[in-house]
């Protein structure tokens, strides 16, 4: 029988400001034997792959204001693709509260926290790809929260986009000798 040996590892993202936590038992992860080098570094690269999206957004949209809606586009393609849009599009539902004489399951708490972990986190990406001066305000915010005021701060800047946009389209034609997929093209 083998002792318990675990490794811990904590990586720290390159311009985040988030850690990576992993606690494996050694015996499971090295059935075949991997040196200790191989083994950390194949659990480093397989753990940190999944925040390349994220750490390729952090690099590219930084919210300044007038970017909002590109910001905003770009936000929820990475969330789409970490499968966490949904801490952005709904709120975190209320702490739950057992009746009189009886407990919460642990199941629902546990529910709960994971939720609000994960709005945390989602939190953090969009604080951390933002402007000094559009952060300040918006720090306690949940994730949900933070971007209903964003919408408000920013509705006249889309309301004006669509305006331009819907008047582009309008004033599209298609001109003599051009083709269909040309026009096409610039209508879209």
């Amino acid at each position: 029988m083998r002792p318990n040996m675990f490794i811990d590892i904590t990586i720290r993202v390159s311009n985040a400001s988030s850690l990576i936590n992993l606690r494996v038992a050694f015996h499971v992860i090295n059935d075949r034997r991997l040196p200790l080098a191989l083994l950390v570094y194949t659990l480093i690269t397989t753990s940190s792959t999944n925040n390349s999206v994220f750490r390729g957004f952090f690099k590219k949209q930084k919210l300044s204001g007038p970017n909002f809606i590109d910001w905003y586009r770009q936000l929820r393609i990475v969330l789409s693709i970490e499968d966490k849009l949904n801490y952005l599009e709904q709120p975190i539902p209320p702490v739950p509260v057992a009746l009189a004489g009886q407990e919460v399951a642990p199941e629902i708490l546990a529910a709960h926290t994971a939720c609000v972990k994960g709005s945390k986190e989602i939190v953090g990406i969009m604080l951390m790809t933002m402007e000094p001066e559009i952060q300040q305000n918006l720090e306690p915010l949940h994730a949900y929260e933070m971007l209903k005021e964003l919408k408000t701060l920013f509705a006249q800047q889309a309301k004006q986009e669509l305006l331009k946009t819907t008047r582009d389209f309008h004033s599209c034609r298609q001109e003599e000798g051009q083709s269909v997929s040309s026009y096409v093209l610039k209508m879209k």
